[in-house]
């Protein structure tokens, strides 16, 4: 696998495991829940699908309801469904919505309410997916470089097992020396520019230090553990550089 398809099976695995997963467990517990996340998937769907900067959400969110969701075009979802609902936690007198196995409904006589169920918009949801998931797939399709680019502007939620390597203070300054003549600047690295600032080391835990980096990434700046910005750059562990130069040991 080459660097982008592995950015889109992380997209595909957060958007599935994730995104739609807290939906789909949410249905039959906390329906007002599922309703909020499903929502605010679409809004994450737009973003990779298009990848547009020049529109506003609202224009996205409504462009992907025509193409992807045209059935629910009638109840205007980003005011009845997005505004109200995820940010006033309310919802309009028009719509009502359920967790019961219900379609859609035109009730009263004097005014229409539009009834819907979050079984149901799971599983339109679900069946959008699948389609968007073919469509990052897909070589040929603009859509997939969309999702990519947008994932380089704006990393997606995945599961990361993060682990803290603590040194002694010799050894944090023994680094810190040693990469900081190693690494020259700038640095070429996923298309974008880094930039290293800077290394130092924070205290933890029992007369143990972190070694962090200060850095810009693009236009971003971060600071990533010392064994995080070597790996990335395909530098000596900072274990064989010890093992090799600690004079303590």
């Amino acid at each position: 696998m080459n660097d982008d398809d592995l950015i889109i099976e992380a997209i595909i695995k957060s958007l599935k495991d994730y995104a739609l997963g807290d939906v789909e467990y949410n249905v039959n517990k906390k329906p007002i829940a599922a309703f909020i996340l499903s929502s605010c998937l679409i809004d994450q769907l737009s973003s990779f699908v298009y990848n547009d900067n020049e529109s506003t959400n609202s224009q996205t969110y409504k462009r992907f309801i025509k193409e992807y969701l045209p059935q629910y075009i009638p109840l205007n979802l980003w005011v009845n469904l997005r505004n109200k609902l995820v940010h006033g936690y309310s919802i309009s007198h028009h719509i009502k919505l359920t967790s019961e196995d219900a379609p859609y409904e035109n009730t009263g006589v004097d005014k229409k309410i539009n009834v819907i169920t979050a079984k149901m918009m799971y599983s339109d949801l679900s069946a959008v997916l699948d389609k968007i998931v073919a469509e990052f797939k897909n070589q040929n399709n603009p859509k997939r470089q969309n999702a990519i680019n947008r994932y380089r502007d704006e990393k997606i939620i995945g599961l990361v097992v993060h682990k803290f390597t603590y040194y002694l203070e010799h050894e944090s300054d023994l680094l810190i020396n040693y990469f900081s003549r190693l690494i020259d600047n700038p640095i070429t690295y996923l298309d974008k520019i880094l930039t290293v600032h800077g290394l130092y080391k924070k205290a933890g835990i029992q007369d143990r230090f972190l070694v962090y980096a200060e850095i810009t990434f693009g236009k971003k700046n971060a600071a990533p553990q010392i064994d995080e910005l070597i790996a990335a750059l395909g530098l000596e562990t900072s274990q064989s550089v010890l093992n090799r130069l600690d004079y303590k040991k």
